[in-house]
């Protein structure tokens, strides 16, 4: 009988904490809430009397179809005088068409809207994804499901349930202030509905300014478990003031192969647009703002997300201080106390239990051009705190970071392109930056969103140095990347003594490719490819190295990997993999930056005159393959 007892009393213990071992887990089990970037949100006038709502962003193609065809009687005759050079007064036109689209956006000088706009309601029983996934169709109340991508690669891999997701709304012309006070209720409502005491935060773009903003007023109350902060214009851009200005240098290169990303495809228009002269495109430009700054000029968000440098200016040559007064307070908030002590705020969240993590991307031009490395609207220091070099320079070798934040001597965080110190970062053991990515892509790129489910639903990344698959500077392998490289043997674009062989996947979603010849530039290193076969779409390949890897470290050197994608024109071309030797001692830093590139074998063997025509022509890349093909066999 006593074993008997005993049986059922340990099975009793067992069920109890069981229980409360389940119920634990699920007290952890936050609910997510997704703020989104600028103008991500619908915006729209409410219809009367059973009247369909007319939305103003975004607009149906029906709407936009019928002004252009309203305005055709003065697009037709501008758009013929292009082949006159009249591109001022094409540019002229169609501001005049998307005033007229955009006019129901314009907002007072005090900063309060001319029309009666609205944004979907922030209402969690009608804003969590499993309500969207249901009910969000082009005949539905509801027209859009922001981040659907993200949300069901969360759900189907077993991070999430649907309906612990929720997407905040608000009007994207609001200032930080102003929004960050409905995401406080929004939190709050979240809570109320799921019955927890805390939220999740995954943030884009603006939405991460939004946050800052957020904790700065209401942090002490504890609300939020963890944030994590994609591409935040923690320190504003220059592309509001450039606009205004029309002080615009279109970087076509970039804004081409930004295209090629969101299409996931690989075609090297890219290269063909980096030598169009972007003069009648700009003039084009230039000509249309006239008439979209009358719409923009007094929406605050624009101040909210001006650099701290320009702000003063740009408030005090476009905003009428009298009648702005309260728009200035606000964003005079912003800029004077919050921004400068962004540091200081993440380290106060951390105090008080809410871990606070930021994803940076990197490697582009900024949008109207300019010498910040960014991804194409925000710059890398905005987002990270970091110290960068301007785009198409790097560090000298021997550079090992200003170490202002973290002097910890085991940690590295310099990029293996030497373009970034994140010793001086927010926060430098929990920022992650993505090479070649852009602004607020990650949902179509499996690692960017494999490291935010992990981020936002997991403790399994306490910081950079948690798992090597997650590390703090990895490429993207967005499919139009074509091929992701790394080392066998340590973390993506460091090379060390363990190093044994270069690895190639193919992230193509649909064409195999075969390794022509992989080129070292930096280190005395050679590889073999004669025996790489094709590798198909998602497939991998390790290519071993003959020669000594030098016994130094902060050493800069990159690899040229040339290729042919089979059944496509043209077919034959290459990608840059830059990494460091870490290896030893650093070398001898000699200070200030350098151009972050080094001479291909072509370039060295032609006269300057032919390697320029080749560029002009868009066959460098065609001709180097060969080239370097023809020199390593």
């Amino acid at each position: 009988m006593k074993k008997v007892i005993s049986i059922v009393l340990c099975a009793a213990i067992l069920f109890s904490c069981c229980t409360v071992w389940a119920f634990a887990e699920r007290e952890e089990d936050y609910p997510l809430i997704i703020v989104p970037g600028f103008l991500q949100p619908y915006m729209f006038i409410e219809g009367e009397d059973g009247a369909e709502d007319e939305y103003l962003w975004l607009m149906s193609i029906e709407t936009l179809l019928s002004r252009i065809v309203a305005d055709l009687p003065t697009l037709l005759p501008a758009a013929l005088g292009l082949a006159f050079g009249k591109t001022e007064q094409f540019g002229a036109a169609v501001g005049k068409t998307l005033t007229a689209l955009a006019d129901k956006l314009r907002c007072n000088p005090d900063g309060s809207s001319v029309y009666p706009v609205t944004h979907y309601k922030n209402d969690p029983a009608w804003s969590n994804a499993e309500y969207l996934r249901n009910n969000v169709s082009r005949d539905a109340e509801r027209k859009n499901f922001l981040f659907e991508k993200f949300v069901d690669y969360a759900v189907s891999n077993g991070y999430t349930k649907a309906e612990d997701v929720f997407i905040f709304e608000f009007d994207s012309r609001h200032d930080a202030i102003q929004i960050a006070e409905e995401l406080r209720t929004f939190i709050k409502d979240v809570k109320a509905y799921k019955n927890c005491d805390k939220v999740n935060l995954l943030t884009i773009s603006y939405g991460g300014l939004i946050t800052a903003t957020y904790f700065y007023n209401y942090m002490d109350e504890c609300d939020v478990n963890k944030a994590v902060l994609n591409v935040p214009p923690l320190q504003g851009t220059d592309f509001i003031d450039r606009l205004f200005r029309k002080n615009v240098d279109l970087p076509m290169r970039s804004l081409a192969d930004f295209v090629e990303s969101v299409l996931g495809a690989s075609t090297e228009i890219a290269d063909i647009f980096a030598n169009i002269d972007p003069e009648a495109i700009v003039s084009v430009f230039e000509g249309a703002v006239d008439g979209m700054l009358a719409v923009v000029q007094n929406w605050s968000s624009m101040y909210t997300i001006t650099s701290p440098d320009l702000y003063d200016d740009l408030k005090n040559d476009f905003l009428d201080a009298d009648k702005a007064a309260q728009m200035i307070e606000r964003n005079d908030i912003i800029h004077y106390d919050i921004m400068p002590y962004t540091a200081e705020i993440f380290e106060k969240c951390k105090a008080l239990g809410t871990d606070v993590s930021i994803v940076a991307c990197t490697g582009a031009d900024m949008v109207f051009g300019g010498e910040f490395n960014g991804d194409l609207l925000v710059p890398v220091y905005s987002a990270s705190g970091a110290k960068v070099a301007k785009l198409g320079e790097r560090f000298a070798d021997g550079y090992t970071g200003e170490k202002s934040i973290c002097d910890n001597p085991s940690h590295n965080h310099i990029s293996p392109s030497m373009e970034i110190d994140a010793t001086c970062a927010f926060l430098p053991e929990n920022t992650w930056f993505i090479e070649d990515s852009y602004h607020a892509q990650f949902e179509l790129e499996d690692y960017a969103s494999s490291l935010f489910a992990k981020l936002v639903f997991t403790d399994e990344l306490k910081d950079v140095n948690s798992d090597p698959d997650y590390p703090q500077f990895e490429n993207s392998d967005n499919p139009h990347m074509g091929l992701h490289i790394s080392f066998d043997s340590s973390p993506t674009g460091y090379l060390n003594s363990k190093v044994k062989a270069v690895v190639i996947r193919n992230v193509f979603d649909d064409t195999t490719v075969r390794i022509l010849s992989v080129v070292a530039n930096g280190v005395d290193i050679s590889f073999d490819c004669g025996g790489v076969k094709a590798i198909a779409p998602g497939e991998s390949v390790e290519i071993p190295f003959t020669g000594d890897v030098p016994e130094v470290s902060a050493k800069r050197g990159e690899l040229t990997v040339n290729y042919v994608k089979t059944g496509t024109i043209p077919g034959m071309t290459s990608k840059i993999f830059e990494f460091t030797v870490n290896n030893g001692a650093p070398c001898e830093y000699s200070g200030g930056t350098v151009e972050n590139r080094f001479e291909s074998m072509l370039e060295a063997a032609v006269p300057e005159s032919l390697f320029n025509v080749l560029v002009k022509l868009c066959l460098r890349k065609m001709v180097e393959c060969v080239f370097d093909t023809l020199m390593v066999a």
